[in-house]
């Protein structure tokens, strides 16, 4: 049955009924009259209200939960929530539009702990990247600190000879492979220590071979969606094969944990040290030397002549313990080393070797990209063998004005002279 009338709606016993649009005006109903039937107007949602003005918790909130990349890094995940949640507490209460570039410089100033140019840039990156979404989804109508720069630092410049030859002079074993491998690599130092031998792929009879990492577990994976390939030269073939031949030995340090979790995570030092004899020889120095591997701390009792020491774990401390699995170079704790933990170790070396502070491991990430211009690698090639996307990143790591000999070489190649020398003009 049709209906005459589009103002009335027809129910299932074909019975006019009013239109839900009709009631919930303030006016009476214009098929019945009766106005006591009108519904009352819906009180607005609070979630509008804060769309109309949002906070910046309201921002962060809502970045968190539907634009968040769930693919970086942990390390660099936590990082960047931390620093959110500390800029969702420096900005409490504040609307978005109120914010100003002040207010950023003033949050810095307010975290001393981030020491270096990189860590500032990365934490106002995070807040930026907040905004910059918020503009896209229509949240706010534009973003106030898109014009917020940062104090950059001293570039990276390479490792020279000197420094190389001195640092591998005084580190220790586990430290030295590490630095061989970036040296003939030119991996980046977290490819590193994320590194686990199912990625390693070795030809023992050509002394060649190559670390194939998966898209998603590579800086430039998400972009290119194609593995990362490292070639491995013999000297890096070498030092891979010895260490999955030596693996590092844990059993003394295993054997350690255990009987201080068993004595509830403290015991004295004599009593453990007579516990672990049961098992095998084993020296005060030595011992100690373990205790420290592993990680436990040590604690003085009283003063004086016969100073007793306890061992002390807490059973939590024990069973969060990480230990190192699959993975390829490791600490002096068997575990995997970190960005701080390598960062930390370079740092004491350098103060040892008397070596400046502009000496780190991404030095040698520059020098092998520098040292591969100079030996006649093109740079479409060194972008390949560098894991870059673009090329014009691979020219950052080439740094030829430090290279006068090659300038002049190719000084003379530009000017037909095919030789290395200087060219003697005569002007008059």
């Amino acid at each position: 049955m049709a209906n005459p009338n589009p103002d009335r709606a027809l129910n299932a016993d074909q019975e006019p009924t009013c239109r839900p649009h009709v009631r919930g005006l303030m006016l009476p109903c214009p098929h019945c009259g009766d106005a006591a039937a009108v519904l009352p107007t819906p009180s607005p949602d609070p979630a509008d209200s804060a769309r109309q003005r949002p906070s910046v918790q309201f921002l962060i909130d809502e970045y968190l939960r539907l634009a968040a990349p769930r693919d970086l890094c942990p390390e660099f995940l936590a990082f960047r929530h931390q620093c959110l949640a500390r800029f969702a507490l420096h900005m409490k209460g504040m609307h978005a539009e109120d914010c100003l570039p002040y207010h950023l410089e003033v949050w810095i100033h307010s975290n001393p702990q981030w020491k270096s140019p990189s860590s500032v840039a990365n934490a106002v990156g995070s807040i930026k990247r907040v905004f910059n979404w918020s503009c896209r989804m229509g949240l706010i109508a534009r973003n106030p600190f898109a014009g917020f720069t940062c104090p950059t630092g001293d570039p990276r410049r390479p490792m020279t000879d000197e420094e190389f030859s001195k640092l591998l002079r005084i580190s220790p074993a586990n430290f030295r492979r590490v630095l061989i491998f970036l040296k003939f690599t030119g991996a980046r130092p977290n490819e590193l220590y994320r590194l686990v031998w199912e990625n390693v792929r070795i030809d023992e009879a050509a002394m060649t071979g190559w670390i194939v990492i998966p898209p998603g577990q590579h800086k430039t994976g998400k972009k290119t969606k194609k593995p990362r390939r490292i070639a491995l030269v013999p000297a890096v073939t070498k030092l891979l094969l010895w260490m999955r031949r030596h693996p590092p030995s844990s059993k003394q340090q295993d054997l350690l944990l255990e009987i201080l979790y068993a004595a509830g995570g403290r015991l004295p030092a004599a009593e453990a040290i007579a516990k672990m004899r049961k098992h095998g020889p084993i020296s005060f120095s030595m011992f100690y030397k373990i205790r420290r591997q592993a990680g436990i701390r040590l604690r003085r009792l009283g003063r004086g002549r016969g100073t007793l020491y306890e061992l002390a774990q807490t059973p939590a401390e024990y069973l969060k313990r990480q230990r190192a699995v699959g993975h390829v170079f490791l600490n002096d704790r068997i575990q995997v080393w970190d960005r701080h933990s390598l960062a930390r170790k370079l740092a004491r070396l350098r103060k040892r070797a008397g070596i400046p502070n502009g000496a780190t491991l991404y030095g040698l990430r520059h020098r092998f990209g520098t040292n591969a211009i100079l030996n006649g690698v093109d740079v479409l090639t060194l972008s390949k063998l560098m894991g870059h996307a673009p090329i014009n990143m691979t020219q950052h790591y080439v740094h030829l004005a430090e290279q006068p000999d090659h300038l002049l070489h190719a000084m003379g190649v530009a000017n037909g002279l095919g030789m290395r020398g200087s060219v003697c003009l005569t002007v008059t």
